[in-house]
């Protein structure tokens, strides 16, 4: 059937839902609390500072230091020189042991005509709900006007629900723990801070989108799994302009009908989900206000799908922004939306551990980065399918149990990495 530019088949219910155990390197303790709860942590760092007022006929010589939480600041430059609309650089990075956070600066500016005499220009201080860019401004009648520029980044985990073993039937041997679930994880350079959440019920994670989304943070990556018997959510967010509208379990019917809605005017699809639920496959989907062309395939076998992506980026333009691989019972299917761009972009699918290794490796020195990746089984093989798009460096791919992924969630950060795309997946 068609849907404006759209071709989609009837879903076949998949074979086996996620399932998800999130352990916090440095939070176990937090995490033995209830369910509803959560914590984040994470960093600040310090990009720039912009001289916005220099009361100096020349250039102003400036001293700034700042902190996070308790009163105590570093010193993060002392006597650089900038006049009106000038920046100096800082990339100075400071943790955060709990969001929400508060950030708070110092500036002096050297009024000294043969030594250096500082005087103050002022201190400000802004509540830091969660990772993504925020400004502060330091201003003085006398001394002038500095702003400094932040990216902060925060990870917050969910408790998962506890799950109760099976009592072993008389005389058997006890049941074997399930493997640990393992994550995989991609990491791009980016200057721009987000947000991750991962782990919440859908009351608790919408309530999250939408703070977070009045701060000016926007979703952009969703992900879903089941955990104890409940659904939870994760999702990626940074700051963004745009009109972002997130909606989730709708049935194939009630999902193409928001498609079809949204769509018309210059909502695009960006990011999306399928995944079984109490009997039936259902739908999540993050719409952006972007315009361009664009097209939605659903429901189609692996060459199907791959002729589909040569197609639309040959004839249409249309590049693939996000791929969904999902086991039904007629085997593995695909889907994914497209959007109108210059910008190329591939499809990797079919691809077993060390060719998927090898592709990665194969992006080093090149300007082609992986966007999204997707791991899935064909019988009991393990497979991966991901994105990747030019025009940009690449950067890393982190597979691995949870305390792995959170560990070096903070490493890659700290190098001007950010999380671009999350998968959680059992083996």
């Amino acid at each position: 059937m068609r849907a404006q530019e759209a071709a989609v088949r009837a879903l076949a219910r998949p074979s086996a839902s996620k399932t998800f155990l999130m352990v916090f390197l440095l939070l176990a303790a937090v995490l033995l609390a209830a369910p509803s709860q959560a914590r984040a942590d994470g960093s600040v760092t310090f990009l720039q500072m912009s001289a916005e007022r220099c009361t100096d006929s020349g250039e102003c010589i400036w001293k700034l230091s700042c902190g996070v939480g308790g009163p105590q600041e570093t010193e993060l430059i002392a006597g650089g020189r900038a006049k009106t609309k000038y920046k100096l650089d800082i990339n100075h990075t400071l943790p955060v042991q709990r969001f929400p956070a508060t950030v708070h600066c110092t500036a002096w500016e050297d009024d000294g005509w043969f030594g250096t005499t500082w005087e103050k220009v002022g201190s400000a201080s802004l509540e830091v709900p969660a990772g993504g860019d925020y400004k502060l401004d330091i201003s003085s009648k006398e001394q002038g006007t500095v702003r400094v520029r932040m990216a902060v980044d925060s990870l917050e985990i969910g408790t998962p629900p506890a799950t109760a073993a099976a009592p072993a039937k008389k005389g058997a041997a006890p049941a074997k723990p399930k493997a640990p679930q393992q994550v995989l994880a991609v990491f791009n350079p980016q200057t721009q801070g987000h947000a991750v959440v991962v782990g919440l019920e859908w009351a608790a994670f919408k309530e999250r989108v939408n703070q977070l989304a009045n701060e000016g943070v926007q979703i952009d990556d969703i992900e879903t799994f089941e955990q104890g018997g409940k659904r939870l959510w994760s999702g990626i967010f940074r700051n963004s302009q745009d009109q972002v509208q997130l909606i989730a379990d709708q049935d194939w019917d009630k999902f193409s009908g928001s498609w079809k809605k949204l769509t018309g005017g210059k909502m695009r699809l960006t990011d999306m989900e399928v995944y079984a639920s109490g009997g039936k496959n259902n739908f999540a989907g993050i719409f952006r206000d972007l315009g361009e062309s664009h097209s939605l395939w659903v429901g189609q076998a692996r060459k199907d799908f791959e002729q589909k992506v040569g197609e639309l980026s040959s004839f249409k333009g249309q590049k693939l922004l996000d791929v969904e691989v999902y086991s039904t019972a007629d085997g593995v299917l695909y889907a994914g939306p497209f959007r109108q761009d210059d910008i190329e972009a591939q499809l990797w699918t079919g691809l077993n551990r060390a060719a998927f290794d090898a592709k990665v490796k194969g992006l080093r020195g090149k300007e082609w980065h992986l966007i999204d990746a997707e791991t899935y089984k064909e019988g009991k093989e393990r497979y991966f399918a991901g994105v990747s798009r030019n025009g940009g460096p690449p950067g890393e791919v982190v597979m691995g149990d949870a305390a792995t992924f959170a560990k070096r969630w903070r490493d890659l950060v700290a190098k001007g990495q950010r999380l671009v795309s999350l998968e959680i997946y059992e083996e």
